[in-house]
């Protein structure tokens, strides 16, 4: 059997009293993405977390383009940001939404959302200890599963997206108090029989 998880995140900037622009874009699914699968098959893990990877410049970054993902490097990339150019918030998932139609191994969905939201103030510093400000410029979000609330280093992380150069945000998109980010971030999973035990099953 081969199981694959795919989505592509809808990320938009919302103001207190318009919507900006939404952009899809693909994620990748890191290798420990794939252990807390199956650790999810057999326990109550679960994702339970955001992150929103931002960064400091004082002058337009745009069109900027995003860091490579290795897909061999989980939340040691996160931690390994160096808390004066680049640092990421963590909070939990606002709504998870499931469906799924018992009519073959692609109809089903989950959706997991996320705000980065305007009560965060300028001020305010991410896990690596980097103040929000307005030289702030958000350019990435990652799926987590947070065991220990306040112990990032204990996180497994499922997958990272970044808005990719040439969509509406160019690659990044700057932190404003009073704007927040809304994440919409569907997986679907694909389930593929092996030859042989499709085999079997027919020969049954």
């Amino acid at each position: 059997m081969k199981l694959t998880g795919k989505g592509h995140v809808l990320v938009q900037m919302s103001g207190l009293a318009s919507v900006g622009s939404a952009i899809e874009v693909p994620n990748t699914v890191i290798y420990t993405g794939a252990d807390l699968v199956a650790q999810a098959l057999a326990s109550s893990v679960y994702i339970n977390r955001m992150y929103f990877e931002y960064m400091e410049s004082a002058v337009d970054p745009t069109p900027y383009t995003p860091p490579a993902v290795d897909t061999g490097v989980g939340i040691t990339y996160y931690l390994g940001l160096d808390g004066v150019t680049a640092d990421f918030m963590r909070v939990p998932i606002v709504a998870v939404d499931y469906d799924a139609t018992a009519s073959g191994y692609t109809n089903n969905r989950v959706l997991f959302m996320g705000v980065f939201p305007t009560s965060w103030q300028a001020g305010m510093t991410g896990v690596r200890g980097l103040a929000l400000a307005a030289t702030s410029w958000v350019r990435g979000v990652a799926l987590a599963y947070a065991p220990v609330a306040n112990d990032p280093s204990q996180d497994t992380v499922y997958a990272r997206a970044y808005p990719y150069t040439g969509s509406p945000y160019n690659g990044a998109v700057q932190y404003t108090p009073g704007t927040q980010m809304f994440v919409r971030w569907p997986v679907t999973f694909t389930v593929e029989p092996s030859e042989s035990s499709s085999s079997s099953s027919s020969s049954g």
